[in-house]
């Protein structure tokens, strides 16, 4: 999670979140977990429409 979270940048398509932290997991499905956690925690939400992420402060 702290992957996603270091260089955050609001408004990111996933496709490039997932390019940009994939050094960080060993496949997708550690990084859609990561991401389930941090929307669970309330630290991001999602734009399905636009497919962006938005952080939360």
């Amino acid at each position: 999670m702290l992957v996603i979270l270091k260089n955050k940048t609001d408004d990111e398509k996933l496709s490039n979140l997932l390019i940009r932290t994939s050094e960080g997991f060993q496949d997708t499905s550690e990084f859609l977990h990561a991401l389930d956690i941090l929307y669970v925690l309330g630290l991001i939400d999602f734009d399905s429409s636009m497919e962006t992420i938005k952080y939360v402060n």
